[in-house]
């Protein structure tokens, strides 16, 4: 199981039968060069709880082709990871210096007893360390430097759902839609963000403004003051969003059809020459290069959920072409923006054995042109790939 989004020389991949963690470096192409236990080490892990095997493992992450698979989240700041396992955290460096593709160190937390599946979404990293939550009421830093809690701070009678960085303010998003300030690098009770609204349906950080939406509104706001640097009216809105990356927009989904509108956060507006985008379920990358705009995401097909690469002119908004891919292999931003002319996908359907959670099939690739949407002939990847005997996800890694 890779580890999402850890796109730096070293690669890490989770192995659940071996229990190991394996490091992969992509430039010289070594497969698994550098292993280290997936637990603990020396008195750290004699400091952390015993755990079974049915506790490890971690979330469910829903695929294209409705596929449920298992997945471990980590934290990443530039070169550096946090990753949980069971009992604590473990800190990897993944640049090309000495500590790359290296254990950094290892942190005890008693209070994980079983593995916590929602570090994904309570967790941000930054230059000083990571924040996340050791306990439903507690949030707390811990230093890339040593491995050690900088500071806690206690959270009374909310449910945080999510952890954002902004510049020097750490963002906690409660499950009863409220917006919490905490000072990044002293931590502090915390402050709440006052929404003349209504309740937020969602936030997220662009550069260093916090944008907020519900379903009648999206607003902007500056994380240090709390201070509102605009509001847009909006009409029906959901919690799904996709960052876009090249220009300091946000997509966001409409509620009751698989429509995406196109927020301008520097120009305080929805994109209104851009309309509504795509007729996709859900959107897994988006990229703005030169005049064009490509969205990539799952669509609903006759056989299913499908993938797609859609391609609109920034400015006007008229689509330039639509390439369907007939893939259950999610489509990323990376892709997108791999190469100047071509998009590569992977793909890959439902050809698995009567578990269904191991691949019998070899994948394959095939080139989107960026110019027309036309694409090049499959090539498989039959002498290239190799099977493995435990269940796992397919990712393409381009860069």
């Amino acid at each position: 199981h890779r580890i999402r989004d850890a796109d730096r020389r070293w690669q890490l991949v989770r192995d659940q039968e071996n229990r190991e963690i394996q490091l992969i470096d992509v430039v010289r192409h070594e497969y698994a060069r550098r292993k280290t236990p997936d637990t603990l080490s020396g008195a750290a892990r004699n400091a952390s709880p015993s755990f079974s095997e049915h506790l490890l493992m971690g979330g469910l992450r829903r695929d294209a082709g409705g596929a449920s698979r298992p997945f471990w989240p980590a934290a990443r700041y530039g070169a550096l990871a946090a990753i949980p396992t069971p009992g604590g955290l473990i800190g990897f460096g993944l640049g090309p210096e000495r500590s790359g593709g290296r254990r950094l160190w290892d942190m005890p937390i008693a209070d994980w007893d079983s593995f916590p599946d929602e570090f994904g979404d309570v967790s941000a990293a930054g230059p000083l360390g990571v924040y996340f939550m050791p306990r439903s009421d507690r949030v707390a830093l811990v230093g890339w430097a040593d491995g050690e809690v900088w500071w806690r701070s206690r959270v009374q009678m909310e449910t945080i759902e999510r952890l954002l960085l902004a510049g020097d303010t750490l963002v906690a998003i409660t499950g009863d839609h409220r917006v919490l300030f905490f000072d990044a690098l002293t931590g502090g009770p915390p402050r709440p963000l006052e929404l003349e609204t209504a309740s937020a349906l969602g936030a997220t950080v662009v550069g260093e403004t916090l944008v907020v939406w519900g379903r009648s509104f999206a607003a902007a706001f500056e994380p240090a003051s709390g201070r509102r640097l605009w509001v847009a009216p909006a009409s029906g809105l959901s919690q799904q969003y996709a960052p876009v990356a090249g220009r300091p927009w946000l997509l966001l989904k409409a509620a009751d059809t698989p429509l995406w509108r196109v927020l301008d956060v520097e120009g305080a507006r929805f994109v209104e020459a851009l309309g509504d985008i795509g007729r996709f379920s859900s959107v897994t990358g988006a990229v703005v290069e030169g005049d064009r705009l490509y969205v990539a995401g799952a669509v609903d097909g006759d056989d299913g959920e499908q993938q797609a690469v859609m391609t609109y002119d920034a400015a006007d908004g008229k689509r330039v072409w639509a390439a369907p891919v007939a893939s259950r292999v999610a489509i990323h931003a990376g892709q997108l923006r791999a190469h100047r002319d071509f998009i590569p996908v992977l793909l890959h359907q439902e050809d698995q054995d009567t578990d269904g959670d191991r691949f019998e099939a070899a994948p394959a690739i095939r080139l989107i042109r960026k110019h027309d949407g036309s694409t090049t002939p499959i090539r498989t990847l039959a002498g290239d790939y190799q099977s493995v005997p435990s269940a796992c996800d397919l990712f393409l890694f381009a860069t």
